[in-house]
């Protein structure tokens, strides 16, 4: 009998996202919550009061920002594997374990929940220990532990994240179809459950520190503000809110998605596993396939900008159905030893190869673009002595306020928040409000020219695009009558300082184009690192209203992450992306030369 040991799997799964894991935090919530664990302020709904605790004691494990909870997410990732091996272990065979724990290693929403900052894999950790549970308690209805058991977890899991809340009406069909017991047995049980949600009391608790920081969210106050936060507040209303037509697409997409997050040769394993455990395990595999289901269901109609994070419930689910699949299949066939020796090498070999099929097996582990971005940004406005504006959305802002709110930095910068690239901010301060996002609409009302990786914010008209002197062109390149003719940028930089560049060009004697957009593109031996957006004449001037006897220019900026500052080749080399309506182009640059520490 081959046997593989739980922790060989959960070493593996943390060798393996330790060292592809993101050095810091990101953007989006990634900062918000790295803020909010290292401070212990408020964070949006449901408030994640589990996280906030675990996170503080993990923000001390290193000095670089969010370092300390990306080795949480590592933590909670391998754990979340090793357990769920043993329970498959428990409830089939060693090698149906080994075959769901490396399906479960190398499903890519859970591989990339496990190297960033987010709380995705401690909640896959508790939906786990949950599941066991559930498999404890249809093995032993009677078992008043079990029931204890799923009580604590049910609790645990809702005080770290409510999205729990929408399997429960499943997770309790199965529990009064297969439990028995007394009334004391059940008591108990909802007991622990509460000991685990009385964890939301923290919250308050938190909010009545003198000088509690504020991220975006107000501190809570009373019962009634906590249990609006536990009902998920204003993100309510984005539930059921994508149009009709999107939701069905999502609907027929959405299996799909899940499906091809994991290697090969699950997906057939885990439809076998549906068929085979509906004969051997009805009622527990129409819970599995609920679960799954209901999963779906919110994310196809939960109006978010990435729904497909909402998918991550199902996939300690849909691995477990990978691992009932190979049960079956090794039982109807008795396989030998060599041959699940073979199968699992082979789904290992598949899932590794998936992973390095795209050439960025470590891209993750050098993104501190997010950091060096966000401080890059607020130090350029410290020698402002005057207060600034900047407009910027949710990707932006939460890792700008983390480092106001925890470095120090930009301390005269007011961060107008919720502000979109195709609106402006609720707040003006003429010649100090600069944005993070560029648009033609929010060029139509403001000339935008960009300067220290964000865009100065200029009346229209203002500073409109200078004319320079003629020269002889090094560049000749044609799209919607413009005529680009140079490119300039730095020979040698610097990582974590911006990279910057100007476009000279003039007015070209072809028809002219609404507008001509673009991307200044940084790439590392060929793979994109950083797309930075641009409009030629400051977002707000059409072609045909150049001169064509003159010559502009147009700067944009990009920046190398700081994790490249020892690289000890020019694997760095830039190119210019020019687009109308009607064609593209694509101007190779050159190599940019780093000032490295070497």
């Amino acid at each position: 009998m081959i046997r593989f040991s739980s922790f060989f799997f959960a070493a593996l799964a943390l060798a393996l996202f330790l060292l592809t894991s993101a050095p810091g935090i990101g953007t989006e919530d990634s900062g918000e919550l790295a803020t909010g664990a290292r401070l212990l302020a408020m964070v949006h709904a449901p408030g994640y009061p589990l996280y906030l605790l675990l996170g503080r004691l993990a923000a001390a494990l290193s000095l670089y920002p969010g370092r300390g909870l990306v080795l949480l997410s590592v933590v909670a990732g391998a754990a979340t594997v090793g357990l769920f091996h043993f329970i498959v272990k428990r409830e089939l065979d060693e090698t149906s374990a080994a075959i769901a724990a490396v399906s479960l290693i190398f499903c890519r929403g859970f591989w990339m929940a496990a190297t960033e900052v987010e709380v995705y894999t401690i909640q896959s950790l508790l939906l786990t220990g949950l599941l066991g549970s559930l498999l404890q308690l249809k093995n032993h209805p009677g078992s008043g532990k079990a029931k204890r058991l799923l009580g604590f977890l049910t609790g645990l899991t809702l005080a770290h994240h409510m999205g729990l809340t929408i399997l429960l009406p499943a997770i309790a069909l199965f529990v009064g179809c297969t439990a028995r017991g007394d009334l004391r047995d059940w008591s108990r049980a909802a007991g622990n459950g509460i000991a685990g949600v009385a964890l939301y009391g923290a919250l308050p608790l938190l909010s009545t520190r003198a000088g509690i920081a504020y991220i975006a969210w107000d501190p809570i106050r009373s019962f009634p503000q906590l249990l609006n936060v536990m009902g998920g507040a204003g993100f309510r209303k984005l539930l059921f809110a994508v149009p009709p037509d999107q939701a069905l697409l999502n609907l027929g997409h959405f299996p799909f998605a899940l499906a091809i997050w994991f290697p090969y040769l699950s997906i057939p394993l885990a439809v076998a596993g549906m068929w085979t455990g509906y004969r051997r395990m009805r009622a527990f595999t129409v819970l599995i396939l609920a679960w799954i289901g209901i999963t779906i269901l919110h994310a196809a109609n939960y109006n978010v900008l990435d729904p497909e994070r909402f998918l991550l419930p199902a996939v300690v689910p849909f691995a477990w159905l990978s691992g009932v699949g190979f049960h079956h299949l090794s039982r109807r066939h008795v396989l030998g030893v060599e041959a699940r020796v073979f199968l699992v090498t082979a789904l290992l070999a598949t899932g590794m190869a998936g992973r390095l099929a795209d050439g960025n097996f470590f891209a993750t582990a050098y993104d501190t673009m997010p950091t060096d971005v966000a401080r890059a940004v607020l130090r350029s406005h410290e020698s402002r002595p005057e207060s600034q504006v900047i407009w910027t959305d949710w990707r932006f802002y939460p890792t700008l306020r983390y480092f106001q709110l925890v470095d120090g930095l930009g301390r005269n910068v007011l961060l107008d928040f919720d502000s979109t690239s195709e609106s402006p901010g609720s707040v003006y301060l003429p010649g100090r409000t600069w944005t993070m996002r560029a648009s033609p609409e929010l060029g139509s009302q403001y000339a935008l020219i960009m300067d220290d990786l964000q865009w100065h914010v200029m009346p229209k008209g203002h500073a409109a695009t200078v004319p320079v002197d003629p020269g002889d062109p090094r560049i000749d390149e044609r799209i919607g009558g413009i005529r680009v003719e140079q490119i300039e940028w730095p020979a040698n930089v610097t990582p974590g300082e911006p990279i910057r560049a100007n476009i000279t060009f003039r007015r070209d004697t072809m028809p002219a184009a609404d507008t001509v957009t673009g991307m200044l593109v940084l790439r590392r031996r060929g793979h994109v690192r950083m797309s930075t957006p641009l409009s030629l004449l400051h977002w707000n001037t059409a072609p045909q209203d150049l001169d064509p006897a003159k010559q502009y220019s147009e700067p944009v900026q990009t920046i190398i992450p700081t994790s490249h500052a020892d690289e000890k080749d020019d694997s760095f080399t830039l190119e210019l992306r020019l687009t109308t309506s009607l064609e593209k182009r694509i101007i190779p640059l050159g190599r940019i030369r780093l000032n490295s520490g070497r």
